[in-house]
């Protein structure tokens, strides 16, 4: 068997540049590009409605100002206790607004 220089699933591949550059340095960078893009736009589905980027980021602002209030910083450690539904968004930009890592805890696990 001869050596391959690289994998063979490498392959399937071909038109994908071996790095790419993201636009955004951070997920809070890239939610911020979406909602300066599209504010109104949805940006997430549950049920029979509809949550705006706009309407996210006014609420994990609230929540992030929360979190300030109980001292929580950048570099602090905040559990997420949630199922899937649209207040993990919120949670997870409100943490990340404060520099804070969210470490994700689903009862449905």
């Amino acid at each position: 068997m001869q050596d391959s220089p690289h994998p063979p699933w490498l392959d399937l591949y071909r038109s994908v540049p071996a790095t790419i550059d993201p636009e955004a340095a951070t997920g809070l960078d890239m939610f911020r590009a979406t909602l300066a893009r599209r504010p109104d736009s949805p940006i997430c589905h549950y049920f029979e409605r509809s949550v705006t980027a706009a309407e996210v980021d006014a609420a994990s602002d609230a929540l992030a100002c929360a979190f300030r209030e109980w001292d929580i910083r950048h570099g602090d450690r905040i559990a997420m206790y949630l199922q899937n539904i649209p207040q993990v968004m919120i949670t997870v930009l409100a943490a990340w607004k404060c520099g804070a890592v969210v470490v994700p805890c689903n009862p449905m696990l």
